[in-house]
């Protein structure tokens, strides 16, 4: 299960990274400079996405206790972020509302300790 989750977090991974890098592609094209806010926001994603990808080879790599807990990790922040944009159109109807990200917190914690962590502990 857990190479699983470490090919999910490369795929997610990538995208992340690559939409963030033709976001910030874009950005630069544009004739108006893009805020420092969303510009700060492209490069977080960015480096969030290679952290996903260099954490999950890592793991593929050379599974060990600690990496297969790392991808857990970085298994749950994909669940929470998963959730929370589903959440945010199916709950809040797209509008802004605090509920979206508490019903994501939930799942991701859920998800991590009764389901991620566990297998990351029994694997390894």
């Amino acid at each position: 299960m857990l190479k699983l989750l470490a090919v999910i977090n490369v795929v997610f991974g990538v995208l992340l990274a690559g939409g963030s890098a033709y976001t910030a592609l874009n950005a630069i094209r544009a004739a108006e400079p893009a805020p420092g806010g969303n510009v700060a926001l492209i490069v977080f994603m960015g480096i969030m996405g290679i952290g996903f990808v260099f954490s999950a080879v890592v793991f593929l790599k050379n599974p060990n206790q600690r990496r297969a807990l790392a991808v857990a990790r970085n298994s749950a922040i994909f669940t929470w972020l998963s959730v929370a944009l589903s959440a945010q159109f199916i709950i809040a109807g797209g509008s802004s509302s605090p509920v979206p990200f508490t019903v994501a917190v939930v799942a991701a914690g859920f998800a991590y300790f009764f389901v991620f962590k566990p297998a990351a502990l029994r694997e390894h």
